[in-house]
């Protein structure tokens, strides 16, 4: 009977603990987990170097650019090589740095899964990461997928800068993606921001957009680039053996921001002429236009 008491008063514990947890907004542990774990505490030193012999190429790319500075895959590492993945998505280069980013972002989600379930302990050694009761739960049948491949995923219309004024001004583009949000096709789960600097001018009398159409301004938006990954997975109650929930995440990763500007000529139609090339684009209004680079930021920059 005390046995059969004991057991309940600390299901009741765990129960109020879970409560807690929901109360203070963290409802997933794991996913807390997962972003906020630094991607050099998830990595081993067999990773590291595995990653590194492989992708020499785009390293040695890295280093020339940046003065020799890499010499691990730490989280300021991964922000030059988003940096990067953004460039050659729209450019080329022969250079494979969305692939090492998916495969970052594979081994960051299996290294997860392997360290949460065994309450933290890092991959490497170390001193183990901070997370809200690592006994209380366990991931089981997680599996990781790419939905939606590295690039151009939303575009944030940003400033117009009429024909004539040809001094340059420095702007700053905010993008957002709000939860619950459709991108892509795919319902987002948590919100995403970035921002990013650039710079505009107007454009000369007499610029054409297309043949006999002047541009009435300089158009500026900020471009979120990334990957879409969508992740399911159970947690189970570690004690009891229990399911918790089962969870879909659809989640952007690897974001970067990038600052693009187009010669338009506003007006019924409004035309908008491709961000490097001379081809042009038509649309009914300037909200049209708006809207249709907004969505389809590739279509205009690629």
């Amino acid at each position: 009977m005390k046995k059969a008491v004991g057991f309940s008063l600390f299901l009741l514990l765990l129960s109020t603990v879970f409560l807690l947890v929901l109360a203070s907004g963290n409802t997933d542990p794991f996913l807390h987990f997962l972003n906020v774990t630094p991607i050099e505490s998830l990595l081993s030193a067999t990773d590291q170097a595995k990653l590194l012999e492989t992708y020499a190429d785009e390293f040695a790319f890295l280093n020339q650019k940046h003065g020799n500075t890499i010499r691990s895959i730490d989280e300021s590492a991964i922000k030059l090589i988003q940096a990067e993945a953004s460039a050659v998505a729209i450019e080329g280069n022969g250079l494979a740095f969305a692939a090492l980013l998916e495969e970052i972002g594979a081994l960051r989600f299996a290294r997860a899964v392997t360290m949460f379930n065994s309450n933290g302990a890092p991959v490497g050694g170390g001193a183990s990461p901070l997370r809200v009761r690592p006994d209380q739960f366990e991931v089981r049948n997680a599996v990781r997928t790419t939905v939606v491949p590295y690039g151009a995923l939303k575009a944030q219309h940003d400033i117009d800068v009429t024909v004539g004024v040809t001094y340059a001004q420095s702007v700053t583009a905010d993008i957002d993606v709000e939860a619950g949000e459709i991108l892509k096709g795919y319902k987002i789960t948590a919100s995403v921001s970035a921002s990013v600097s650039g710079s505009i001018s107007g454009p000369t009398d007499f610029t054409e957009v297309k043949s006999g159409v002047y541009a009435t301004h300089r158009a500026g938006y900020g471009v979120l680039f990334g990957r879409i990954e969508r992740y399911t997975y159970d947690l189970y109650y570690t004690y009891t053996g229990e399911l918790h929930s089962h969870n879909e995440i659809i989640s952007i990763r690897d974001q970067n921001a990038e600052y693009y500007t187009f010669l338009v000529s506003y007006g019924a139609p409004t035309y908008l002429q491709h961000a490097r090339y001379t081809t042009c684009y038509t649309f009914s209004s300037k909200q049209a236009c708006i809207t249709s680079v907004s969505h389809h930021p590739e279509t205009y920059i690629n």
